[in-house]
């Protein structure tokens, strides 16, 4: 299609022949001999899509650029220590049994017409452990993870991608220098600096990271003696006198977070990096209890800026105890009217096989890459955000 001499339509994309010349200043002029309209447009792009934005602002793609950079520092830093990045399943016999999670659930049939119920995995940490009892002592992985109910936008995305890694012989305080040391790497290698704009309040990833334990916490900010608060009753009378109105049949759990979610995530991370650690042992399914207090688990959390970024424990080793846990979450999700299904049985067979001591954490790359391009919304740092995808899609 040769061009008309009117002018092509606006993302019209046309192939210009003619010479190139370099000017005295080092620009370069272009005198066009020809001209032909490859690809016109048959509708004008409307913004209402992330790649309909790219198109019209080309400098926006720049985030997407600082992403990919991101991850292939993410692969360097984790190579140079000796990890072993790995591959696990996305489709999965049995997610993660957390109550607070809700796995996408889907069917397996084979040629002969047979059904198996198959479910996206909600995090690669079980099928890691097991590659721990297998011989492998240091392995990360970048996984596109799943869970339904989850918001579309803002700090979430029911799709989002995870990097978890593992130590074997290696204590929670080693992952805690672990993420410290990634955070920042990324933050000097990618951009050039180690401030930030998170949420409002500028945040230094350079300066000491502050070590907060959840006790701490609750004491500094919501006045209240966590240690004489680990049972559902008496929590449950403490925010009473607070002012709360909790129901009799609130668990421990949800009485926890409420006072945790209002009154003390949106005061961490917002000077330095916030790495809260030794949750309530009822809290953590997964870590082992802590030696100093067995109330308390080997389990900590980081935030910056009031954004939840990681968690991460001190491995639960004995089957035992897992298979028990893991029991009483399945329990709770019966009770609760959740959808059912079993322990992982090759995952506590790896344990009874024999898991070595080992620290371990699961990191949202998708909130780290927001916090490091200094962006409000998961939205803008995904090129495909499930809120545009299934906007006007209902059932």
């Amino acid at each position: 299609m040769v061009l008309s001499p009117e002018k092509p339509l606006p993302f019209s994309i046309v192939e210009i022949t003619g010479l190139v010349a370099e000017q005295e200043d080092g620009s370069l002029l272009l005198s066009a001999s020809a001209g032909r309209e490859l690809s016109p447009p048959l509708r004008e792009p409307k913004g209402e899509k992330q790649w309909e934005r790219l198109l019209a602002a080309p400098a926006s793609r720049e985030i997407f650029r600082s992403r990919a950079a991101v991850i292939a520092e993410i692969r360097k830093f984790f190579a140079k220590r000796g990890f072993l990045e790995v591959e696990t399943p996305a489709l999965v016999a049995t997610p993660g049994m957390e109550p607070y999670l809700t796995p996408f659930e889907t069917e397996l049939i084979d040629p002969g017409g047979r059904r198996r119920r198959a479910h996206l995995a909600t995090s690669p940490e079980y099928a890691l452990k097991k590659l721990l009892a297998a011989g492998f002592e240091r392995v990360f992985e970048l996984a596109r993870v799943f869970r339904n109910r989850e918001a579309l936008g803002g700090l979430h995305n029911p799709e989002f991608l995870m990097l978890e890694w593992y130590r074997a012989y290696a204590s929670y305080l080693e992952i805690m220098e672990d993420a410290e040391d990634l955070v920042r790497h990324l933050a000097k290698t990618v951009c050039g600096r180690q401030s930030f704009r998170v949420r409002g309040t500028t945040v230094n990833l350079g300066a000491s990271w502050e070590r907060l334990s959840v006790a701490e916490a609750f004491q500094k900010y919501a006045a209240i003696d966590l240690e004489k608060n680990l049972a559902a009753a008496e929590l449950r009378k403490t925010l009473r006198a607070k002012g709360y109105r909790p129901a009799e049949s609130e668990r421990y759990e949800d009485l926890f977070f409420r006072v945790f979610l209002n009154e003390i995530e949106p005061c961490l991370g917002r000077k330095s990096p916030t790495i809260l650690y030794d949750y309530p042992a009822e809290l953590s399914a997964l870590a082992r209890r802590s030696e100093r207090d067995p109330r308390f688990a080997e389990r900590f959390e980081i935030y910056i800026g009031g954004v939840e970024l990681g968690n991460a424990f001190g491995e639960l080793t004995d089957p035992a105890e897992q298979e028990r846990r893991l029991l009483a979450e399945y329990a709770l999700r019966k009770k609760t009217g959740q959808r059912l299904f079993g322990p992982d049985q090759d995952f506590l067979d790896a344990l009874r096989t024999g898991l070595p001591p080992s620290g371990g954490i699961a990191l949202g790359v998708d909130r780290l890459v927001m916090i490091l391009l200094e962006k409000e919304r998961l939205e803008d740092v995904r090129l495909f955000p499930a809120g545009e995808m299934f906007k006007k899609t209902t059932t």
